[in-house]
């Protein structure tokens, strides 16, 4: 399964995003590719503890509902969206 990616990157070069289907699961870089990088590992880890946990690991909606007129997240600054595989 891939997860959208919402990223924002700073004036400084930093960057940092946050997947919309997985509440919760943020990630982070001090440059555009290291949050890329920050981002596999973060989903990687956040469903970890959703299984530990018992808990389902929610299922991705497709980019296009997320950027779907209507539908962009309140924070939703971003520069670029990344897709993430799961499983």
């Amino acid at each position: 399964m891939f997860y959208p990616a919402y990223v924002h990157s700073d004036l400084d070069g930093s960057a940092s995003g946050f997947f919309p289907d997985v509440p919760g699961c943020y990630f982070a870089g001090d440059t555009l590719d290291k949050a890329f990088e920050d981002a596999k590992g973060a989903l990687d880890a956040h469903f970890e503890l959703l299984s530990e946990d018992n808990q389902a690991i929610p299922r991705p909606q497709a980019v296009s509902f997320h950027l779907a007129p209507g539908k962009r997240h309140p924070e939703r600054r971003a520069v670029a969206a990344g897709r993430y595989q799961y499983g």
